[in-house]
């Protein structure tokens, strides 16, 4: 968290002056890129951990450089999003469809913890919210 707290620190300094819409745009290229991932990742049993992670940082590269190369200001953060979003989507499907990885879902059905987790309701502390 501090790591990353930094990055956005030093990100941050070279919007000054910049409007709002500028880091909306940036962070909308960041976000769109985990989205494929995520959904693909949860239903689909091919896709692998490292395919997944790869493809995020290569979205992310695509859409900011697709962002940077096109000078027209109207366009430009559409594509980059739009590349941020869709490069992940092929880069999983066509690694996935050559890989032989294959997550096994029965295993986490069966998934037990190490620890136990108390949550019955009298372990709880009970405190009065006053009005």
């Amino acid at each position: 968290t501090i790591v990353i707290g930094v990055v956005m620190a030093i990100v941050v300094m070279f919007f000054e002056g910049k409007s709002l819409v500028a880091l909306d745009v940036l962070t909308g290229i960041i976000f769109a890129a985990p989205c494929a991932p995520l959904v693909l990742g949860v239903f689909w049993k091919k896709v692998s951990p490292k395919v997944a992670t790869a493809s995020i940082f290569v979205g992310i590269a695509v859409g900011l450089i697709t962002y940077i190369a096109i000078p027209d200001g109207n366009i430009n953060y559409v594509v980059g999003n739009l590349c941020s979003l869709f490069v992940p989507i092929v880069i999983i499907v066509v690694c996935s469809l050559l890989g032989n990885y294959e997550y096994d879902f029965e295993k986490m059905a069966a998934y037990e913890p190490d620890h136990k987790v108390n949550a019955q309701k009298e372990n709880w502390q009970q405190e009065e919210v006053i009005l």
